[in-house]
């Protein structure tokens, strides 16, 4: 979820909002990445997806921009910060623990959904 823009742009500012997320947010739909890429600056609580220049994240505003996906949960599938996907743990174990974490944040957001008034 995006601030509003009129067009955003490598350097548009789409840090997470702090603000008016009130009827914006929602548990409908769910945007899944493979993991957090690695990223030059310190990363903080929501940066992955909300990031200005290099991983081109405008351009999922942009693509989301308008449509039933605005608003939408996003997140990773696998939890390594890793660019190189090739290089990812796949092990058994790992994937196990991360779908273990994907479905528990799915059931809260399904849990929260349902108890939302929209």
């Amino acid at each position: 979820m995006w601030p509003r823009s009129a067009a955003y742009e490598r350097t548009s500012d789409i840090s997470f909002p702090a603000e008016g997320l009130d009827g914006v947010l929602h548990g409908r739909s769910t945007i899944l990445g493979l993991n957090p890429g690695e990223s030059s600056v310190e990363r903080r609580p929501w940066q992955n997806f909300h990031t200005a220049g290099r991983p081109n994240d405008h351009l999922l505003a942009e693509a989301f921009r308008d449509t039933p996906y605005w608003g939408a949960y996003m997140t990773d599938l696998v939890s390594e910060v890793n660019s190189k996907s090739a290089t990812l743990d796949l092990s058994g174990e790992t994937i196990r623990r991360d779908i273990a974490v994907l479905v528990e944040q799915l059931q809260a957001l399904e849990h929260e959904e349902r108890h939302s008034e929209y």
